[in-house]
């Protein structure tokens, strides 16, 4: 209610030089708000305060946490969906580089867990950045496997994972076999 009230004064002085100031001050108690990943409000009452208010996001490395933290609490409570909305979102408009690759690899988790697979593929492609360091590469290479896996492509997963002898490599070849012949 107090952004509400707050945002209507701001839009009756609009005109006015005190708009301004309005608008950083709710900025800035926004931020405050979600600073915690507004731990204090109940899950689905920080996501509809943050898709009422989502303008006042901080641009840069705060406003990207304050999302992605709100994105793992929604993860938590099984809102899959809603959580990739917001992860996509950083991954389209908002990163670059590693950063961009690594909440990625987050969308992509999130996909497969929601089985949508071919959305994990896609969240792999539209993250990948060069320089990426060889342990985010091989996390990617597993996500990208299994993805290719529950479509029904095992034979380009097991190629994925033919150089790969990881313990997570390892398991997920074991997976493929087992969903290839279930009767055994």
């Amino acid at each position: 209610e107090g952004f509400e009230t707050v945002k209507a004064t701001a839009a009756l002085v609009a005109a006015c030089v005190r708009a301004e100031r309005i608008a950083g001050e709710m900025q800035r108690q926004f931020a405050d708000l979600y600073k915690d990943g507004a731990a204090h409000l109940p899950t689905l009452e920080a996501l509809q305060l943050y898709d009422q208010f989502r303008e006042l996001t901080p641009v840069g490395a705060e406003g990207d946490r304050i999302i992605r933290q709100l994105a793992e609490r929604l993860i938590d409570i099984d809102l899959l969906g809603r959580a990739a909305d917001l992860l996509q979102h950083q991954v389209e408009y908002r990163l670059a580089g590693e950063q961009k690759a690594d909440v990625g690899t987050r969308l992509a988790s999130v996909r497969l867990l929601d089985a949508k697979p071919d959305l994990a593929l896609k969240a792999l492609e539209m993250s990948n950045v060069p320089g990426m360091p060889p342990e985010l590469q091989a996390e990617r290479r597993i996500m990208q496997a299994k993805a290719l896996a529950e479509m029904g492509r095992t034979n380009e997963a097991l190629q994925l994972l033919a150089q790969d002898d990881s313990k997570e490599a390892n398991l997920l070849r074991v997976d493929i076999a087992w969903r290839a012949h279930p009767d055994y």
